[in-house]
């Protein structure tokens, strides 16, 4: 017991310096974040592209793709790939 109390304030100063340490890190957590931003702003679409593409769509087709995919809780995404294939195969 004696001993312990000896070297109990070493053993504190070796823990607190390892939780530092460890708390620091390599900065893992913020490189993770930097990609996940650098993904979406890679995702976002620019003013221009976002202008063609309203001036290119059909607006009814556009309002008719959403009403069935909130219906049939079906991804938009999924619906128009089926729509192309269809289209595609003269349907």
């Amino acid at each position: 017991m004696e001993k312990l109390k000896q070297w109990s304030p070493v053993i504190s100063m070796v823990l607190l310096v390892l939780i530092f340490f460890r708390s620091c890190g390599t900065g893992s957590d913020v490189n993770k974040l930097k990609k996940e931003v650098q993904v979406l702003n890679e995702k976002v679409v620019s003013q221009d592209q976002m202008i063609k593409i309203l001036e290119t769509t059909v607006a009814w087709k556009t309002l008719r793709i959403e009403e069935i995919s909130d219906k049939e809780k079906i991804s938009i995404n999924a619906l128009q790939a089926k729509e192309e294939i269809s289209e595609k195969n003269g349907n």
